[in-house]
């Protein structure tokens, strides 16, 4: 095993790294684990790692014996002090108590609950108390604007919403949905808000009084534990192309998907993710992929610490909390690596002492060594590692394709496995991973235990299955169940043969493991006919230095691309140090200079032609959740990028 101690023997590897998944006889090329191989390849059934663990509700019951009634859940109550923690068994009696309130107030089995809040300990509450009496949670984002969150609470038919702010609950008094009849709210209100929110028919309660008349009416409602097939939660997509979906995840479905996952890593690490872990929680809660780390968490009786609630306090809430398991997304590791590098380039020593530092590191990773007490992390890495807490041991990231160089950079810096991983909310989070052993950046991994992947032809954009390239297709335990109330699209998503149809555009690796390499469904066509997948140029031109956030944009009437690119603030600063981002982004020749690197990386990296920008218009203020832009997972909102956008857009194309 890898080590972050004086000891440094190299990581076993039970799977050769020249032959990362296995291909099952026939003419599909279907992919599966090499781990699971010799296993019968029965991809309906569900995957369980204990007999008494088959539903979310048993997961944080195991837990509490797993970890002896250990540290549950943790909070900064306030800027100054650390983490306070509650135990497994207060949260499992507070969660059943809140859930009993919500039947005292209504709520019926198998009915959904809105929850509108950021990450923090009364989420888990509302969503195991719903679990305890077999209802389903349905995630409000807490950056959500009124249109979408009126339409996920009309089609829901959610009838109670447990929100966080004042905020969250003026954005529902805009419009408010005629089957919602009960608020109850984490945080105070002012009487102005309280006062409007009644006229208009509302029922307002205090998250603690809930939790009381839970509390006081245990004789009256006994619990009802929900079955595998019952809806764990309706994980409404992102959004990026329109309207929202409801993604009917059932219980069964996401233990199974944190079990094949918990069931892959542990084949290298018989330790990892277990009591002992502490997991930093920031990543929105709505988003499946933080759900399913989550839950392998409590499963195995783990600690989970929130953040406060500021991301501007982030690395503060990290060197209290010192989590040891650490989810991500790329944006993130990424300024991390940006601010590093920018400062290793202020002078000739700096650069030389980082590149060597990184250079005899990566030599110890590609020989399976972890370790953080090496002459190089005293010089160089020490700081990043404190950063982080100083006990990281596992970084995963995922929600985005992450660079090669800065994936490096990690492992050298910090000591510890980061792994890139793949999936989808239609999959309950995961379908593929990276190998522990494996250092070669640029691709996902092979199938997690329990799923199988083929590559289906896409005409269009001329990807062959024969050629190993085409549209990612699964099938396996974690599949979701339909998109709810929505049967045509759930046709187009899922075929008639079960295989969900991802709309991730991928190629086989001769070693076995996948890349994601193109997006099939925000294609458009320009006016000369050719096909244009966006997120794929995007993602070339985010490693321009000079590139912070990018939206690539075209007319199908007009024949060329142009950009909207949100410039790096470190790199232009770097260069231009007595001016500010509005200057900036008005100069001219700051606009020529960024457009030309782009250009010229799009050239190194394969881009046609017609797939290159011809015109950009510099925005100095970065996209936000906030403005409606992204998604929670940080990806565009194509058609609120279009509309906000709108007039530079026209602008652009009206100058070329």
């Amino acid at each position: 095993m890898g080590t972050t101690g004086k000891n440094q023997q190299a990581i076993e590897a039970p799977v050769s790294l020249n032959k990362q998944s296995f291909v099952l006889p026939g003419s599909e090329r279907i992919h599966v684990s090499m781990l699971s191989k010799d296993k019968p390849q029965n991809f309906d059934q569900p995957f369980y790692l204990y007999d008494d663990v088959q539903t979310l509700y048993d997961c944080i019951r195991k837990g509490l014996v797993q970890s002896n009634n250990g540290n549950c859940l943790g909070y900064r109550p306030d800027d100054q002090s650390g983490y306070r923690w509650l135990s497994y068994e207060t949260i499992v009696n507070r969660s059943t108590n809140f859930g009993r309130g919500l039947r005292h107030l209504g709520a019926k089995e198998k009915e959904f609950v809105g929850i509108y809040s950021k990450n923090r300990v009364e989420w888990i509450l509302v969503e195991h108390g719903c679990y305890s009496f077999s209802m389903a949670s349905v995630a409000l984002y807490d950056t959500l604007g009124p249109t979408a969150c009126h339409f996920i609470i009309t089609q829901a038919e959610i009838t109670i919403v447990v929100l966080e702010t004042e905020k969250n609950l003026l954005s529902i008094l805009e419009n408010v949905p005629t089957c919602l009849k009960t608020i109850i709210y984490m945080n105070e209100l002012s009487s102005e808000t309280i006062v409007r929110a009644e006229k208009l028919g509302l029922n307002l309660y205090k998250f603690l009084e809930v939790e009381q008349i839970g509390q006081d009416q245990q004789d009256l409602y006994p619990e009802k534990p929900p079955k595998p097939d019952d809806i764990a939660t309706l994980s409404y997509t992102s959004g990026t192309t329109g309207t929202p979906k409801g993604v009917m995840i059932t219980h069964s479905s996401l233990v199974s998907c944190m079990c094949c996952g918990l069931a892959s890593f542990r084949h290298f690490h018989r330790d990892l993710m277990n009591k002992d872990d502490v997991i930093f929680s920031f990543l929105p809660l709505a988003h499946l992929y933080e759900r399913f780390v989550e839950g392998i968490t409590l499963m195995e009786g783990g600690s989970i610490g929130f953040y406060s609630g500021n991301v501007l306090k982030l690395l503060d809430d990290i060197k209290f909390l010192q989590p040891t398991v650490f989810p991500c997304v790329p944006r993130l590791l990424n300024r991390v690596y940006d601010k590093v590098m920018g400062a290793a380039s202020e002078s000739f020593f700096k650069r030389f002492l980082v590149q060597t530092a990184l250079r005899y590191k990566g030599k110890e990773v590609e020989r399976g060594i972890r370790r953080r007490n090496s002459i190089w992390d005293y010089l160089v890495f020490g700081k990043v590692q404190s950063a982080l807490g100083g006990r990281v041991r596992l970084v995963l990231s995922g929600g985005a394709p992450i660079n090669a160089d800065v994936l490096q950079f990690f492992r050298c810096a910090l000591g510890c496995l980061v792994l890139e991983a793949y999936g989808q909310t239609e999959a309950s989070g995961l379908l593929t991973m990276t190998l522990p052993h494996d250092t070669n950046g640029g691709h996902v991994g092979p199938p997690i235990m329990g799923a199988a992947i083929k590559l289906v032809d896409v005409p269009e954009m001329n990807y062959y299955s024969k050629n190993n390239e085409g549209e990612v297709c699964c099938k396996g335990p974690m599949i979701f169940k339909g998109y709810y109330k929505n049967e045509e699209e759930t046709e187009k998503t899922i075929d008639r043969d079960g295989w969900l149809h991802s709309g991730d555009i991928a190629t086989w690796l001769t070693n076995g493991s996948i890349k994601i390499i193109d997006r099939k469904k925000n294609i458009f066509k320009l006016s000369q006919g050719e096909y244009i997948a966006p997120e794929k140029i995007e993602i070339i031109y985010l490693g321009c230095p000079l590139v912070a956030q990018i939206f690539v944009y075209g007319d199908s009437v007009q024949s060329f691309l142009v950009g909207i690119v949100v410039p790096d603030a470190e790199g232009l600063k770097n260069m231009y140090p007595d001016n500010d981002m509005p200057t900036l982004c008005n100069d001219p020749s700051v606009k020529t200079l960024i457009l030309e690197e782009m250009v010229t990386l799009g050239r190194e990296r394969g881009l046609k032609s017609f797939e290159q920008i011809k015109d950009i218009y510099l925005h100095p203020d970065p996209f936000t959740l906030e403005q409606g832009l992204l998604t929670p997972t940080m990806k565009s909102i194509r058609p609120e990028m279009k509309v906000f956008f709108e007039k530079q857009i026209q602008k652009m194309y009206n100058n070329l």
